[in-house]
């Protein structure tokens, strides 16, 4: 799959969503998708989330109840900012993924023999975590949803020991601690909310992972460019006396144009070609950053929330039953998608800042002084490598991940010593 089928897939699969208005649609075609997205996100993800903090009244004195619902609650919350980013940012997003497919973006063997392999590789990781995360969401909702079949107490269901005695919190007979209008112990009420927590769930599933896999397929194709410029720099005086045969230098000759004087037009001509590489793919990353870094933010403090009260629930059930299984499998989701994130980020700042280098290594030694300058504007530009952040407060790194496990640890231990 090249990179270009797979943002194909992502845009249809965003479309269905109600994310990624369909390109070529107007007048009474785009204003029924209007209506078809303004109403499906509605009911399946903003509808769904305030009936799960309206849940939070019900059970607000059993701990274990509030740490699992504010768990998928704070989850829910953020695939509705993702939402809200998507409709706020949608033309900025088509524009960066419109640059993706142009000729600076695609593969070009007169730049590097290699660059197939190396945008070929960044396809196959992104394929990858995308189906790490359709596993992991298939996981989850799997053992979610079986789990109130195999729970002992319904809903209402009190001690029947004398009045001194505290009666048991009482169980849940939905996947989810939501407000439901109706007796949810009743048919057809039972049926009608456990299915709609089901899709609710399963369409904020894939809102989220499509949101995050175009996010990070994005930052893996641009640094899949960095490293091709890395080597296109590299080799730049090599490639342009490659690229000037003798019979070329004998048609100059009759012009009484020198030998090195070819070389170094073709040098200037090649580096100029690195120059436009190098900002385009900067002009695509800064985008990007001032796109995400707000929802990152959010993202990385929800994420320290949820995985506190995770592990607290984890200590709390056994991991062999179904409601175990599931939150077990949510922790190891959460941790997975932060490690990506900042895994990405990581490789941007590294491949980033070896381009001044790779600029200086090019054997400029014997160039003519134009092609030394434009070297050394590129290596003046590269000092400042490429940083993501988490809200322009932090470097986007793995000791943000590390800073953010160490944080929930923390945290759960302080959740501990309270219960």
């Amino acid at each position: 799959m090249d990179q270009r089928r797979f943002l194909w897939w992502h845009e249809a699969a965003l479309s269905v969503l109600g994310l990624w208005p369909p390109q070529g649609i107007s007048g009474v075609s785009f204003g029924v998708y209007w209506v078809y997205r303004i109403l499906f996100l509605f009911v399946f993800c903003f509808a769904f989330n305030a009936f799960e903090i309206a849940g939070f009244f019900d059970i607000y004195n059993d701990l274990q109840a509030v740490a699992s619902n504010l768990c998928w609650s704070l989850m829910h919350f953020t695939v509705c900012l993702k939402i809200g980013l998507f409709f706020a940012k949608i033309t900025e997003l088509k524009r960066i993924c419109a640059r993706l497919r142009t000729s600076v973006f695609l593969p070009n063997q007169e730049r590097s023999p290699g660059e197939p392999e190396v945008v070929a590789i960044a396809v196959k990781m992104s394929v990858g975590y995308l189906l790490v995360y359709y596993s992991m969401t298939v996981v989850i909702l799997a053992n979610c949803f079986i789990a109130p079949l195999y729970r002992e107490k319904p809903l209402e269901t009190l001690d029947a020991n004398p009045a001194d005695s505290k009666p048991e919190p009482p169980q849940n007979p939905l996947p989810y601690y939501t407000y439901v209008f109706c007796n949810a112990l009743k048919s057809p009420c039972y049926e009608i909310a456990y299915i709609y927590q089901t899709l609710s769930t399963l369409v904020c599933s894939l809102v989220l992972i499509h949101c995050d896999n175009l996010y990070l397929f994005i930052v893996m194709v641009c640094t899949s460019q960095l490293r091709i410029l890395n080597a296109s720099l590299e080799t730049v005086i090599r490639r342009a006396t490659r690229n000037c045969p003798k019979q070329r230098w004998k048609d100059y000759a009759g012009l009484g144009t020198k030998r090195n004087d070819v070389v170094d037009r073709e040098s200037f001509r090649l580096g100029a070609n690195c120059v436009k590489h190098h900002h385009a793919i900067l002009e695509v990353l800064d985008e990007l950053e001032g796109i995400y870094n707000l929802v990152i933010l959010i993202q990385f403090l929800s994420h320290l929330v949820q995985l506190c009260f995770q592990m607290f629930i984890v200590s709390e059930i056994s991991l062999l039953s179904f409601d175990g299984l599931s939150m077990l499998a949510f922790v190891v989701a959460m941790v997975i998608e932060v490690y990506v994130y900042c895994q990405c980020g990581n490789e941007i700042e590294i491949e980033s800042s070896k381009i001044s280098q790779s600029a200086y290594n090019a054997q400029w030694t014997s160039s003519s002084e134009p092609v030394k300058r434009m070297l050394l504007i590129i290596m003046l530009r590269a000092q400042r490598p490429v940083e993501f952040t988490v809200g322009k407060f932090v470097k986007l790194s793995l000791r943000t991940l590390v800073s953010v496990v160490q944080g929930s640890f923390s945290y759960f231990m302080v959740l501990r010593k309270m219960q």
